[in-house]
């Protein structure tokens, strides 16, 4: 891909008006009333397709956008950019073969999050704090998209929601003394406990596939986007430092 800066050439100021004034997407009601920004950017979008005589894939994970797309004939709405690579190999027949495979091993790739998981870097909100001896409960996968069709290998981007415990120790700062002017601050307790968690990620993997495209062989290789999780539950009790 190439980059390329759109300014606000052929963006008319009188469009984003009537839109706004028409509550029409990506504007809306309540909060959905200060949506400018993104208007700025929906309108550029459309001039620049109209300049060029082309259509724009629009990739969001924005639902305004998905409801500004609809509108117009020159904006096409995918949810993410394996979305848009699996529509451009659609074209391609074994992309369905590979789906249909896919969705049959779904457990392939569960494993491979349950083995993979654990390993990621974990981190509580509240500082400072140790996460430990996480362990996968159970992983729901989600959308799951052909990127790339090779002779026998088939790559993919997923999604999926993990729900996982581990052990948390930290500081309780609500029962800390604190004299200022005397410039110190002291942490007489500590939460201690597992914790139970739910988080999404995204990844890739390489599946290996047999020379007639009926089973999956292996994975051959698996990846999690996210380098670090941040852990939000803090344990029910609280012991005294050093107990």
């Amino acid at each position: 891909f190439e980059v390329q800066d759109l300014g606000y050439e052929g963006v008319v100021l009188t469009n984003i008006m009537d839109w706004y004034d028409a509550k029409q997407a990506p504007f809306g009601t309540g909060a959905k009333r200060k949506e400018f920004p993104d208007a700025f950017t929906l309108a550029a979008l459309l001039a620049y397709a109209a300049r060029n005589g082309v259509s724009v894939a629009v990739i969001s994970k924005d639902k305004d956008f998905d409801r500004a797309c609809e509108l117009y004939n020159e904006l096409l709405y995918f949810p993410s950019l394996p979305a848009l690579t699996e529509a451009m190999l659609s074209a391609d027949k074994r992309v369905a073969q590979a789906k249909q495979l896919i969705e049959k091993n779904t457990g392939l790739i569960v494993a491979e999050i349950e083995e993979e998981f654990p390993l990621l870097g974990f981190y509580h909100e509240v500082d400072p704090a140790d996460v430990e001896d996480v362990e996968v409960d159970n992983v729901k996968v989600g959308d799951i998209s052909v990127i790339h069709i090779g002779g026998n290998e088939i790559s993919i981007a997923f999604e999926a929601t993990v729900y996982y415990s581990a052990y948390v120790t930290a500081d309780d700062h609500s029962t800390a003394s604190i004299d200022s002017s005397e410039d110190w601050y002291i942490l007489w307790n500590e939460y201690r406990g597992t914790v139970n968690e739910l988080t999404g990620i995204s990844g890739t993997a390489k599946l290996s596939v047999d020379s007639d495209w009926n089973k999956i062989e292996r994975v051959v290789t698996f990846e999690i986007q996210e380098d670090d999780i941040f852990v939000e539950e803090l344990p029910e009790e609280i012991f005294r430092k050093g107990e």
